[in-house]
């Protein structure tokens, strides 16, 4: 059987459900890199320039690991722009591929699948038509995969929305298997509650906040502390897209525009306490995003922030200090208002 790779990294987290559904329906085997770990780091750090950002760094670790593990095909597209004419990834998305290729050659590295996906003047069929033709697949069974994969990404993305955590669901995603299938994911997730808990949103990157090691386990981490986690993955993409423009009327960035108007939204509820912002070192986005969340949580005085900036140098230890002095201050300000 044809066994094709997917890094658990980068976009890894918001479309492995329709990647690996549409790989098993066409009759392979997904791998899939194991968790972000010290080594998949370093092996990224010393295959990529200085100047790249953390995330990439990581994904080439990923890749690594998946020739180590001798798969048949890596499966890396470049994803252009998944909206409209005037919005697009990052750029650095679209040359991923290439620069794995070029980085990588000393390592053999197996064929890369990558279409290209620029949906707003090619029908994403196109793409995967691509991808089927390449592994000798009929068009007819490649047509019937991807309807079955977008089903499971829409199920996916409707249970996101309904779960307590959708930190929850990447852990079940965690090793390759058929969880998140239809028929495997409740039809109605009941939220269980905060019972009193302080709410904290958590805004940025679904593969610099799920990463367990960009994050530093930060999710888990809080909910130790007694905190109810929210992130911008729990909201709908229409809430997203109409908070977003009440602070920039136009950006050409998709997913800045997604952690853009969940800050907002989260901002304006009520029952939020604090937002916390990640980001990583060299994300050229990241400085336009962060510095509009910082003037937009200004006009907030009742919401704490703190903005998190992170690269391969970042020391856990002085992320956790920071942390636990923000979620403290969050109590303090929350006794204070009881008059505790």
């Amino acid at each position: 059987m044809t066994t094709i790779g997917i890094p658990r990294a980068l976009l890894y987290y918001k479309y492995y459900p329709l990647w690996i559904t549409f790989f098993e329906e066409i009759g392979c085997q997904v791998v899939i890199s194991r968790n972000s770990n010290k080594r998949i780091l370093d092996d990224g750090v010393r295959n990529t320039l200085d100047e790249v950002c953390l995330p990439c760094k990581i994904f080439t670790g990923h890749t690594i690991n998946l020739i180590e593990k001798g798969v048949d095909y890596l499966f890396i597209p470049r994803m252009k722009s998944v909206e409209t004419k005037k919005s697009f990834t990052c750029p650095r998305l679209v040359g991923t591929s290439d620069v794995i290729y070029y980085s990588l050659r000393a390592l053999n590295p197996p064929n890369i699948l990558n279409p290209y996906i620029e949906t707003y003047t090619h029908p994403l069929i196109e793409a995967y038509l691509e991808v089927g033709e390449a592994l000798g697949v009929e068009k007819d069974r490649v047509e019937k995969a991807l309807a079955k994969a977008l089903e499971v990404q829409e199920k996916f993305t409707h249970f996101k929305k309904k779960a307590p955590s959708p930190h929850q669901i990447m852990k079940k995603l965690s090793t390759v298997n058929r969880e998140f299938a239809p028929a495997n994911i409740p039809p109605n997730i009941e939220d269980e509650g905060s019972d009193g808990k302080i709410k904290i949103a958590l805004v940025g990157h679904s593969y610099v906040i799920y990463d367990p090691l960009i994050s530093m386990n930060l999710i888990d981490k809080l909910t130790s502390m007694g905190i109810e986690v929210l992130t911008g993955e729990m909201l709908p993409e229409e809430l997203l897209m109409q908070n977003y423009q009440e602070i920039l009327k136009q950006m050409h960035w998709t997913y800045e525009k997604e952690i853009l108007g969940a800050a907002n939204y989260y901002l304006k509820d009520d029952q939020i306490r604090g937002l916390i912002y990640m980001s990583t070192f060299a994300c050229g986005p990241a400085s336009l995003v962060g510095e509009a969340i910082l003037r937009q949580a200004r006009k907030h005085q009742d919401k704490s922030f703190l903005a998190l900036v992170v690269d391969e140098h970042t020391g856990e230890a002085g992320v956790m200090t920071r942390i636990e002095a923000f979620v403290d201050m969050i109590k303090r300000k929350e006794g204070a208002a009881h008059g505790n």
